[in-house]
């Protein structure tokens, strides 16, 4: 037991050593993990050290602080093992940044920094409804994601409805209407901050167009999930992701999807995330994960 604390010990020295060097060195990479924003009375914080406050809100007869969360030695576990395989680096470098016109370095992440309560159209089939509650559920509650449901569409901040008017049907590579195209009959509108952080959003569904129960939920599972970081799709990820231009409506969410969505809520970043940042993090954190 000794030498395994000693390890540790070491370890987490090791991480120490390097936040502060890296911090010292590089200014637009800001290695501290942040959950989403929460703001504490200073009353409730006695032993309150000025230094550790990193934003406050003065009140009449009050002051709420927020504390940046420290970097630990469970913070670096829980990143080890989202990128424990390559490929899912890999993956989430080419898919989960938004395009930016200054080039493709630019392009940074857009995340939730709000509790997502779902309210369901009734229009939606409630087979549909019900697989799809099914789906996401392994999802619902990820390290600064939850998703909840209401039905009470006044409580709730992303709605899924049954499009009052006819949405637009895609076109294949060979120049025909495809329905089953993601986006054909089926899109999602995303509001967000200055901060590219989401705080509403509205999935509509052209259940008209559609007909095909399996063909609705698979959209809903698809679209949704992309509303979750702006990812974008293609055709080299494998059927069973979402993230796939052919996916093959699995039945069950893919550990490759739950693995990526993980890794782009490991933190709620508080400035605009690039890929040249992620470059940065992950090449200097991956040695880490081996010690």
């Amino acid at each position: 037991m000794k030498k395994y604390k000693y390890k540790m010990s070491y370890r987490y020295t090791i991480i120490l050593f390097f936040l502060v060097s890296l911090i010292s060195h590089t200014q637009s990479i800001d290695l501290s993990i942040a959950n989403r924003k929460q703001f504490v009375s200073v009353k409730s914080l006695p032993e309150l050290n000025p230094n550790d406050i990193s934003e406050k809100i003065i009140l009449p007869e009050d002051t709420l602080v927020y504390i940046k969360q420290k970097f630990t030695s469970a913070d670096l576990d829980y990143y080890c093992k989202c990128i424990e395989n390559e490929e899912i680096a890999n993956s989430y470098y080419a898919f989960a940044f938004t395009k930016r016109q200054k080039g493709f370095q630019n392009d940074r992440v857009t995340q939730w920094n709000a509790d997502i309560i779902l309210f369901i159209d009734k229009k939606i089939p409630k087979n549909v409804q019900k697989d799809f509650k099914k789906f996401i559920k392994p999802i619902s509650n990820l390290k600064n994601l939850k998703i909840n449901y209401s039905k009470d569409p006044l409580n709730s901040n992303y709605h899924i409805i049954a499009s009052d008017t006819s949405l637009k049907i895609y076109k294949n590579d060979k120049d025909s209407l495809d329905i089953e195209h993601a986006l054909s009959g089926a899109t999602y509108q995303l509001i967000s901050d200055s901060n590219d952080k989401y705080y509403s959003a509205k999935l509509s569904l052209d259940i008209d167009a559609t007909q095909d129960s399996e063909l609705l939920l698979k959209k809903m599972k698809q679209l949704f999930f992309l509303s979750l970081a702006q990812f974008q799709i293609g055709s080299r990820n494998q059927n069973d992701s979402l993230l796939s231009l052919d996916y093959n409506n699995s039945e069950n969410i893919s550990s490759y999807d739950i693995a990526i969505l993980k890794l782009h809520y490991i933190r709620i970043h508080d400035y605009p995330f690039t890929k040249k940042d992620f470059s940065t993090f992950y090449k200097k954190l991956k040695p880490l994960c081996s010690e």
